[in-house]
C-alpha cells in the first residue's frame, strides 16, 4: 500500500513495485483519511497489506494522523502490517515521532530497489 499525495511519486513508486513484482494488488491512497476509511471497511475477503509506505506531509490527514488513527483500528492481524514512513523529511524530530507512533522504518524519498530490499530484509527476515 502507498499513502502519498503526490501523483508523480505514486507513479514512480508504483512502477518500481510492479517492476520488482513484490505484490499483485497495490492499493494507493492520496491521504491518511482515505486509507483509514479503507481499513474501516476491510472485510475478511480483502486481506490487509503486508507493508504500507506512508508519506508524512499530506493534506486532509497527514502521516502522523494516520499513525494515530491506525493504532485504534480493530483489525484482524493488524500486528502483521508493517508501516514504513517514506518522506522527504530528514528531521530527527519527525523520525522520532513516527517511531513513537508505531512506524517500523523511516526512509527518505525516493523509494529505490535497494531501499525496498533493505526494508524487506530487516522487517520480514
Amino acid at each position: 500500500m502507498l499513502i502519498e499525495d503526490s501523483d508523480l511519486d505514486n507513479y514512480a513508486h508504483r512502477r518500481l513495485i510492479e517492476k520488482l513484482e513484490i505484490t499483485e494488488d497495490l492499493k494507493i491512497f492520496k491521504n491518511g483519511l482515505e486509507a483509514i476509511n479503507y481499513f474501516k471497511i476491510l472485510t475478511e475477503i480483502n486481506s490487509p497489506p503486508d507493508i504500507i509506505f506512508l508519506d508524512l506531509n499530506m493534506p486532509i490527514m497527514d502521516g502522523f494522523g494516520f499513525l494515530e488513527h491506525f493504532k485504534s483500528l480493530l483489525l484482524k492481524n493488524k500486528d502483521n502490517i508493517k508501516i514504513v514512513v517514506l518522506t522527504s523529511s530528514s528531521s530527527p524530530v519527525d523520525q522520532k515521532k513516527a517511531n513513537m507512533l508505531g512506524s517500523h522504518e523511516y526512509l527518505i524519498k525516493p523509494l529505490t530497489k535497494e531501499k525496498i530490499k533493505e526494508v524487506y530484509e530487516k522487517i520480514f527476515n
